[in-house]
């Protein structure tokens, strides 16, 4: 006896889905808006809707016409079952009201009766190899929803990397262009001649890991290593963004550090440039007092000369602050 009731109930379940599906028919417009999404419940109307708002919604006079007929119980059970779909296909875990769940399942529903869920169920089963008997409704549409946004994705990860492989040859095109008409000195950083536009710089730059700050009269470089060590660099451009020289400035100290410190990175910059360009035309002894804000005080000069721009490495101040200095004018 027992066994036969299970029985019932099952079958009074699997008629509750077509009495709401045939209600929902009876009562929806047959002009149809665009498909809403499957994964989200898309009825915003509140819950406490009044009485004629709830006559005429198909999702609760489905509820209420199955309850009708079955009773509360057979009410109850296709209720759980219909929150377990609800949580399945759209990720909501909450409990929402019972007139919200049917409606729910009317709008999955009138999707189910539209002339492409065909497909998409045969796209579902032969993608999961699932039965079409053990699917749920809402899973289909959930899962066409979930391909089409992956391959939409898909599309989007291809374009730009089609525009990257773009501008990496756009940029090496402008690069190629620019150094075959400017040759490269002794003084250059990263081997970047005079007279190059600011575009093929900033290429440079960036293909070496370096970024830059874009300024109307520079490109500056922030936290560079230049001679062992931590520098800020601004590359200087003239009115048609061409580039004219570059200026490297190392850490910023307070004045106690000045000899024993900043004086010794001085030198080692000074070492290093007579490396690359010669040995200085001019050599100073800068004494503290020399040191003032606003102006650079040379300890070493190197005047143009053939392959070798005007050269100046000193020691400079700022906010009581000292830091040793290189300026490169082409």
């Amino acid at each position: 006896m027992k066994c036969g009731r299970r029985i019932t109930m099952r079958i009074y379940l699997r008629m509750a889905l077509c009495v709401i599906a045939t209600t929902v028919l009876a009562v929806a417009p047959t002009a149809q808006s665009a498909e809403p999404s499957p994964t989200a419940d898309t009825t915003e109307m509140q819950d406490t809707a009044n009485d004629t708002t709830q006559a005429n919604d198909p999702g609760s006079a489905a509820a209420e016409e199955f309850m009708s007929r079955y009773g509360q119980v057979s009410a109850d059970s296709l209720e759980q079952i219909l929150r377990a779909d609800y949580a399945l296909c759209t990720g909501d875990t909450s409990r929402i009201s019972r007139d919200r769940l049917f409606r729910w399942k009317a709008q999955i529903d009138s999707m189910v009766m539209d002339r492409s869920y065909p497909e998409k169920l045969r796209i579902f089963i032969a993608s999961t190899g699932m039965r079409a008997h053990g699917v749920r409704p809402c899973e289909p549409l959930v899962f066409a929803e979930r391909l089409n946004r992956q391959i939409n994705e898909m599309d989007s990860i291809i374009s730009a990397q089609r525009i990257a492989r773009d501008r990496v040859r756009d940029d090496s095109t402008i690069v190629a262009q620019e150094l075959s008409t400017h040759k490269s000195g002794p003084a250059d950083i990263l081997n970047i001649p005079a007279g190059v536009s600011r575009q093929a710089v900033r290429i440079i730059l960036s293909d070496n890991n370096i970024r830059t700050i874009n300024m109307p009269d520079r490109l500056q470089a922030n936290q560079v290593r230049f001679e062992n060590l931590v520098t800020t660099i601004a590359f200087y451009f003239d009115a048609d963004d061409r580039y004219t020289g570059y200026e490297v400035e190392t850490e910023a100290l307070k004045a106690e550090r000045l000899d024993d410190t900043v004086r010794g990175w001085a030198d080692r910059l000074t070492a290093s440039f007579a490396k690359r360009i010669g040995p200085p035309t001019s050599v100073n002894r800068v004494a503290f007092g020399d040191i003032k804000q606003g102006w650079l005080s040379a300890i070493a000069r190197w005047d143009r000369g053939e392959n070798r721009p005007k050269t100046f490495i000193g020691l400079a101040t700022h906010d009581n602050l000292y830091y040793a200095k290189v300026v490169v004018n082409y």
